[in-house]
C-alpha cells in the first residue's frame, strides 16, 4: 500500500500524532489528489470537502474560502505504512467501510519529500475536483427557517 501525507510545510522528516476529533494520531491517504487537497491549511468551516461518486469536490462556504488553496502545498511519502489503519466514514478506526482512503497511525511516521505543488487550488482542479464558489452555495436569509 502507498500511503501520502500533504502538508504546508517543506521540511518534514517525521509526521507526530497529533489531537485530531477522530485520535491523537497522523493521517495519510492512498489518494494523491486527497493529500493534494490537505496540503493547505483550510477548514470545514470555510471549505465543504469530501467525494461525490467517487471525485473530490469542494463546496466555499464563506467568500474567499477557496483562496485558502491558492498556494503551494507539500506532497510526503510515507516510508512505513504498516502501523496505519484504515479510518471509515463514521471516524471509527480499524473498521473499514467500503471506498474509505483515510488512513491513521497512532504511532510517528517516518516520510520523505515526494514534490512540491506550486498552486495547490490549481492542482485540485487540474486532477479533476468539482468546485462550487460561495455565489453557488450561499442561500438567500429569505431561504433559512
Amino acid at each position: 500500500m502507498i500511503l501520502f501525507h500533504g502538508s504546508p510545510r517543506p521540511d518534514l522528516s517525521v509526521l507526530y500524532p497529533r489531537p485530531t476529533r477522530h485520535c491523537v494520531c497522523v493521517f495519510a491517504t492512498t489518494r494523491f489528489d486527497m493529500a493534494v487537497a490537505f496540503s493547505r491549511h483550510w477548514t470545514d468551516r470555510e471549505l465543504g470537502h469530501g467525494t461525490r461518486k467517487g471525485k473530490m469536490y469542494f463546496d466555499e462556504r464563506v467568500p474567499g474560502g477557496l483562496n485558502l488553496l491558492a498556494g503551494p502545498g507539500h506532497i510526503y511519502l510515507v516510508l512505513d505504512p504498516s502501523p496505519f489503519k484504515r479510518l471509515n466514514r463514521k471516524g471509527e478506526i480499524g473498521t473499514p467501510v467500503g471506498g474509505a482512503w483515510e488512513f491513521v497511525s497512532k504511532e510517528p511516521a517516518a516520510i520523505t519529500h515526494l514534490t512540491e505543488i506550486p498552486n495547490v487550488l490549481a492542482a485540485v482542479v487540474a486532477l479533476g475536483a468539482q468546485i462550487t464558489p460561495f455565489h453557488k452555495t450561499a442561500r438567500p436569509s429569505s431561504w433559512r427557517r
